[in-house]
């Protein structure tokens, strides 16, 4: 799974909460399971209750000097690798069950 953060606006705590809302919206909207989407909850979730969001952010402000900011976070077996603008800031061991 991989998930893309417009970081152009926001920082990257506020972007992973619009993406939450707008996902929890869409799952609620559409009457019918997406794995997909679940899933993407479930890692946005997770981001939002363990990430140091001001570690993240301190360092976000060294590689945001240009336009076209993203963060990249992909999900892998478990594992969840976070970089912003093509460079990794983050690499650990998502603990969400996978039903």
């Amino acid at each position: 799974m991989e998930i893309i953060l417009d970081l152009d606006r926001h920082c990257i705590e506020t972007e992973t909460e619009k993406q939450y809302n707008r996902t929890v919206s869409r799952l609620l909207g559409s009457g019918s399971f997406d794995r997909s989407e679940s899933r993407k909850l479930e890692i946005l979730k997770f981001l939002l209750e363990n990430l140091d969001f001001h570690m993240i952010r301190s360092f976000c402000k060294e590689c945001l000097k240009e336009r076209n900011n993203h963060a990249c976070i992909s999900e892998n077996n478990g594992h969840l690798d976070i970089s912003v603008n093509g460079t990794s800031i983050y690499k650990g061991k998502v603990e969400i069950d996978e039903d």
